[in-house]
């Protein structure tokens, strides 16, 4: 199936950390197209999306990508930034490399999914992708599931990922990957859990994502 490109919409900057400085220009910093969507193929009724996105990353620092993870791309994320946890390590941490598939780079990827049952929009977990300073990111195919047909699906950018409130999610755990400038990731890229990640604490109550902008991509 050709790739249908998407518009951006609803693009707006949020109120941004001193730290980092506010997006210049109203222009979307991130791009979506659909390589594939199998609707109620991935199993009990469950939509499957293939997305193409690139975002290309204009601060003077590091900054994380932040979607909804693979398994609640209906849900909105919380319009505070904070989720509920209240259970032990909820992180996982994957990395891809590029060249295994023609492309290039290292591109890190944070899955937060709470322990428990689906509760609500600020209880379900999200992904986030770290890019680098004045760089860029393109993944092929990432996979996004669905419990229903979605329209549209946000992304943002955000300064920083706290956990407990206070912790960098960067320096909550010992030898953290990263990710190299202007990643490319192909479809069918493995990527590759980061085992035993040591966390500072063990027990989390909650994660803040501390967005700088935030986009509504519409989906169709």
């Amino acid at each position: 199936m050709d790739a249908l490109m998407i518009a951006l919409t609803a693009c707006f900057t949020a109120g941004a950390p001193t730290e980092v400085p506010e997006t210049t220009t109203v222009e979307c910093a991130t791009t979506v197209s659909i390589a594939n969507a199998n609707p109620g193929n991935a199993g009990n009724g469950i939509w499957a999306y293939y997305l193409n996105v690139r975002h290309e990353n204009r601060h003077a620092v590091p900054i994380w990508l932040v979607t909804r993870n693979g398994w609640y791309g209906e849900d909105r994320l919380p319009d505070s930034g904070r989720f509920d946890v209240g259970s032990e390590q909820p992180f996982t941490i994957h990395y891809a490399l590029g060249p295994d598939k023609g492309g290039k780079g290292r591109a890190l990827m944070m899955l937060m999914q709470p322990m428990g049952v689906k509760t609500s929009s600020s209880h379900n977990g999200f992904a986030a992708f770290l890019v680098p300073a004045h760089s860029s990111i393109t993944i092929k195919e990432l996979q996004v599931l669905s419990g229903k047909k979605i329209s549209a699906l946000e992304f943002w950018e955000a300064s920083s990922i706290r956990v407990n409130g206070r912790t960098k999610l960067e320096d909550w755990f010992e030898d953290l990957p990263t990710s190299t400038a202007n990643a490319y990731i192909p479809a069918d890229t493995t990527w590759r859990w980061v085992f035993k990640p040591v966390p500072k604490e063990k027990w989390v109550t909650d994660v803040l994502v501390e967005p700088i902008s935030k986009w509504s991509l519409p989906l169709k």
